[in-house]
């Protein structure tokens, strides 16, 4: 006779773990190296992912949100890019090489001095910034880009849409359309 599971329930009578969880939810780890704590990062990075679409994530499991300051930002954004200053969310998707971890989404490096700096340039909420910027970033990871007008737009209409979901406003809507 085979076992076969049943309304969530294993064959030996106990709820599996991944019944417990609902439905998919990429779990997110926050390391907060920076030194302000003006903001709840975690719960800002949980409310972005609950907004991306989980058509979009669904193959995930795992995502890394480093909040730091300038010094690391500027630091990676050379490393990395070349260019010697930092920069509010640097994305770094997980690869297909054999040392990429099965599942994970990818790591984000946000800047916080900068979210806060940038938020009260645009006159928006360093909260709703931060929330932008992690949403920006998630869709970096999963492939999009703003290298082009075409991508750029189509980019943008996803986070006015995904933050829509969440309540907040369009934050493209005093700026440029594109911008590289």
């Amino acid at each position: 006779m085979t076992h076969t599971k049943k309304n969530n329930v294993e064959s030996e009578g106990q709820l599996s773990f991944k019944s417990l969880m609902g439905p998919k939810f990429i779990q997110p780890t926050v390391q907060l190296i920076t030194g302000d704590r003006s903001l709840s990062y975690e719960f800002l990075v949980r409310d972005a992912l609950r907004a991306i679409p989980e058509r979009l994530t669904s193959d995930f499991e795992t995502l890394v949100v480093r909040i730091v300051d300038t010094e690391e930002s500027r630091d990676f954004n050379n490393r990395f890019r070349g260019i010697n200053r930092a920069t509010n969310v640097l994305a770094f998707p997980n690869g297909g090489s054999l040392f990429s971890l099965p599942g994970h989404l990818g790591d984000l490096l946000i800047c916080a001095p900068l979210i806060l700096s940038e938020a009260e340039a645009s006159e928006v909420t360093p909260a709703n910034h931060l929330t932008h910027l992690v949403a920006h970033g998630i869709l970096h990871l999963l492939g999009f880009d703003h290298n082009n007008e075409i991508n750029g737009s189509v980019m943008e209409d996803m986070e006015i849409a995904i933050l829509n979901q969440i309540g907040i406003p369009n934050p493209y809507r005093e700026q440029k359309r594109f911008r590289s």
